[in-house]
């Protein structure tokens, strides 16, 4: 292959990767997001929120309990209807945290009895942050502190 056809394969391989990866960004980070609600997001909810270990507390008590509207504000939203026909309580033993991994302003909680839940903070307050594509990607663009 001559040195001219390489160069354009190299370029049209390097804008193929570009372009996935601009695709892959601007759905984690644009089409992705969460709609958060205000009310969530009050000095209280800040306060009560203030750390990882207190949403997931927070999230473990809203499992433990089936409580929708507890599950909603540790969410920091309302819940689609997907998510609420599929809400229910956790009949288990209350688990506790063994290890934290943050990387920005997200954290993966690796829970004693095996579950591992992401967590993103977001204005001021941590979030529970239920784990899809968009969050995947969220996570391999997240940038260390």
């Amino acid at each position: 292959m001559s040195i001219q056809k390489s160069t354009v394969v190299g370029g049209v391989l390097f804008s193929g990767v570009a372009a996935i990866l601009l695709f892959l960004y601007l759905y984690g980070f644009v089409f992705t997001i969460p709609e958060y609600e205000d009310g969530y997001f009050s000095p209280e909810y800040l306060r009560k929120y203030a750390s990882v270990e207190q949403a997931f507390e927070h999230f473990v008590g809203s499992l433990a309990s089936g409580d929708a509207a507890d599950y909603q504000e540790v969410l920091g939203r309302t819940l689609t209807e997907k998510e609420r026909n599929g809400f229910k309580a956790y009949l288990g033993q209350k688990p506790g945290i063994r290890k934290i991994v943050r990387r920005g302003s997200q954290a993966f909680v690796v829970a004693d009895n095996g579950w591992g839940e992401f967590f993103e903070q977001v204005r001021g307050r941590w979030v529970f942050t239920p784990e899809d594509f968009g969050v995947n990607v969220r996570s391999l663009f997240a940038i260390k502190k």
